[in-house]
């Protein structure tokens, strides 16, 4: 089956503001008229699911064990929630693991399975990036280019 184009949206709908994000957004990327396939680390509202072509549910959470954040959390660190250091024109963040690698293998998964189901091209977002009205021309510019320069 050839097809070019999917909409692929990382979601993390854990709580009511996640939601109602998620919710939004569908609202605008649907009116782009490209399938769209939901990847998520929890589960989705039915009402949410029902609106998109694709849903995956990937709740697998692997601990690497050697990654800098799993070291903080095995120190029982538990003031570092957020910290910027900046010097000149240096700075580090520092983050307090709000999520894991469930994103991170997501984000692989559904390149993959937009693969496996035949679609040349993806626009990729995450659930709480809002795209507005303004922002389709951009997509669809850059899905025409991925389109028509291979």
């Amino acid at each position: 089956m050839d097809k070019n184009e999917l909409i692929i949206i990382n979601a993390f709908p854990k709580d009511e503001t996640k939601i109602k994000m998620l919710e939004r957004q569908l609202s605008y990327l649907k009116q782009l008229n490209l399938p769209i396939l939901i990847i998520s680390g929890c589960t989705v509202p039915e009402y949410l699911s029902n609106q998109v072509d694709y849903v995956v549910i990937n709740t697998e959470n692997d601990v690497l064990d050697r990654d800098w954040t799993y070291k903080i959390v095995k120190t029982n660190n538990t003031t570092i929630v957020y910290d910027s250091l900046d010097y000149d024109t240096f700075y580090a963040n520092f983050y307090w693991p709000n999520v894991n690698q469930t994103i991170t293998k997501n984000i692989k998964l559904s390149f993959n399975i937009a693969k496996t189901l035949g679609y040349k091209n993806v626009f990729y977002t995450e659930d709480d990036n809002i795209w507005k009205e303004g922002s389709f021309n951009y997509i669809k510019e850059n899905l025409n280019i991925l389109n028509t320069e291979k």
